[in-house]
This record gives C-alpha cells, structure tokens and sequence, in this order.
C-alpha cells in the first residue's frame, strides 16, 4: 500500500487524461463535452505550474492549487478529486486526501477548500462528502449555486 500520494509527471498525462474523460462521462451535468486539446493544455498547467499540482494515488488522483488571491498566506482549492471506482473501496481516497492536506502545509494554505459539484449519482456524492467530513475535518461554509448555460 502507498502511504502517501506522489506528484504527476509529463508520464501521467495519458492516465489523468483518461481519467479526466471518464468523470465528464460520469457526470450528470447536461451538455458537457470532453475537449482533448484543451484538457491535456489545462493538465499541463498544474504540472508545470509551482502553486498547482496532480497527486497521484493508486486509483486516483487530484488536482490541487494554492491561490493568493489578495492574501498573505493562500487558500488551498481541492480543484478535482477522483478515484476509479474498482479502488473506491480501498485506502487510496483516505491516501489521497491526507496528501492533499499535507500539499496544503507544505504550501503554507490558511484553509483548504473543496466541492461536491461533480454531478455524481446521490450515493458516490455522499460518499464523497463523507470522505471529506469525516476523514478530512472539513465542514460545510456555504452553498455552491451553479446554473446551466
């Protein structure tokens, strides 16, 4: 077992890439269109990027940045956060999320920050939510509004 996530590398791209695509098909969000080019330009920005990164779980992985802002110390955005669902019972996503706090140390985050807007079914959402509140300490602070365009 892995005990910790490791950073992505240019290696990984075809792997997030997949992963990418995947969780645009999985999501319920009308009208989403999975853009090749664009994603492997975005994923590429936190691979090349010193306040952004892709952790790598066995399974899984996450996109975290570190966002100043107007701030001394930067906020910490959970940008994306997967894990394949033949590993969604394993130790990756406890893995995951401790590395994604420990990023936020290490980058010297005031808060961390992250969402359940990726339009899963209600129980992965859940699961999801609970990961975060339970393992990961986080609370709710406000609602997330979005609208389709």
């Amino acid at each position: 077992m892995q005990d910790r996530a490791r950073r992505a590398t240019y290696d990984d791209l075809d792997y997030i890439m997949e992963q990418a695509e995947a969780f645009v098909d999985a999501s319920t969000y009308g009208g989403m269109v999975f853009e090749p080019a664009r994603a492997r330009w975005h994923l590429t920005t936190y691979i090349d990027e010193p306040c952004r990164d892709i952790l790598i779980v066995p399974g899984g992985g996450a996109l975290i940045a570190a966002s100043y802002e107007v701030l001394a110390r930067p906020f910490c955005y959970i940008i994306k956060f997967w894990i394949e669902p033949a590993h969604r019972r394993s130790t990756s996503s406890r893995v995951l999320l401790y590395s994604c706090v420990e990023w936020a140390k290490g980058h010297d985050c005031s808060h961390i920050f992250c969402t359940a807007t990726a339009g899963l079914d209600e129980r992965e959402q859940q699961l999801f939510v609970n990961l975060m509140t339970r393992h990961g300490g986080m609370t709710a602070c406000g609602p997330v509004l979005a609208k389709e365009l």
